[in-house]
């Protein structure tokens, strides 16, 4: 099929900030894993973003990830990764259709900054004693509503 170049256009993304930290066991009990993926699951996965406008059409979305990176680690991996992107999106489609204007600024932006961060995660992991952490599926659609309740509790 031929594709239909998106309005959205990613000018350039930055990784920020990147922490990579593999965690041995406390016990020797706990360091022999018999299901790697079982643990990969139980780690807690922290995500926040922010948007900042630059010029009329020039936007930034930044992200947050931090994967086990609580202060009672589990073993195997904690990872902290911040990174920005610079969009352009002509604000005249908002005139035109407002929704799918905010769709594009707001949800793409952040799904595409994560997917940039999750193949920073991929990469830095392949190679580590547990091998490759694949960052599982984000709702995306709740990470907003979050941050939309977040936002009005500080109001």
């Amino acid at each position: 099929m031929k594709v239909k170049k998106s309005e959205l256009k990613l000018v350039d993304f930055y990784l920020l900030e990147h922490h990579f930290l593999v965690n041995n066991p406390e016990d020797e009990e706990d360091s022999n894993i018999d299901d790697v993926e079982a643990l990969f699951d139980d780690y807690k996965i922290d995500i926040d973003f922010t948007h900042r406008d630059i010029e009329e059409d020039l936007f930034q979305a930044f992200v947050v990830i931090k994967v086990n990176d609580v202060k009672n680690k589990k073993m195997g991996y904690s990872l902290n990764l911040t990174g920005v992107a610079n969009f352009k999106l002509d604000p005249k489609i908002a005139a035109t259709d407002k929704s799918a204007y905010d769709n594009l600024k707001h949800f793409s932006t952040v799904n595409i900054v994560i997917n940039h961060l999750r193949n920073v995660i991929g990469l830095t992991t392949a190679f580590a004693p547990l091998g490759r952490y694949n960052l599982p599926a984000i709702d995306i659609s709740d990470l907003f509503k979050q941050k939309i309740k977040e936002q009005r509790k500080k109001k």
